[in-house]
């Protein structure tokens, strides 16, 4: 009897052991105020100086500084032409219905007179896009057997 009631005692301490072990730890949050040092340093500084201590002291204002122009996104990437290559296989309406289609910039108009320059002189540049577009515009009117390549403007 005497070992079994050592042996719950020991249970039970086990089981509070593990009781407070398993609870989470409290959380601290960040204090939204800036820290201090803890070394006295003697003296109190303050961050802003209130009006009437600057015209005391006679400190000028620096006068702003022209802002630089910032480049756009768009000027930072290079630009490449769609081309259209004329073919005699071709129909003019299909041509023309898949550019403006595919290519939701472009009007009927301009189809049309790229698919005419493109069949009397070989080639048509149709838009000017960046690469990852040029790429997927030339893959689908490739899809709709309409040749076409894309190359970097100079």
């Amino acid at each position: 009897l005497l070992h079994l009631t050592s042996v719950q005692n020991f249970n039970l301490q086990a089981l509070n052991t593990l009781t407070t072990r398993a609870s989470p730890p409290s959380l601290q949050l960040a204090s939204p105020q800036i820290s201090r040092p803890k070394v006295d340093l003697g003296k109190s500084f303050s961050f802003a100086q209130p009006e009437a201590a600057k015209a005391k002291t006679g400190t000028k204002t620096a006068s702003p500084k022209a802002t630089p122009i910032e480049k756009t996104q768009d000027e930072d990437i290079p630009l490449f032409k769609v081309i259209l290559l004329g073919d005699k296989e071709y129909e003019e309406a299909h041509v023309v219905t898949q550019i403006t289609k595919l290519i939701p910039s472009v009007k009927e108009e301009a189809a049309t007179r790229n698919y005419v320059e493109a069949q009397t002189t070989g080639s048509s540049v149709i838009i000017l896009c960046p690469e990852e577009h040029a790429e997927h515009y030339v893959q689908q009117l490739r899809r709709q057997q309409i040749y076409a390549r894309y190359e970097q403007d100079e």
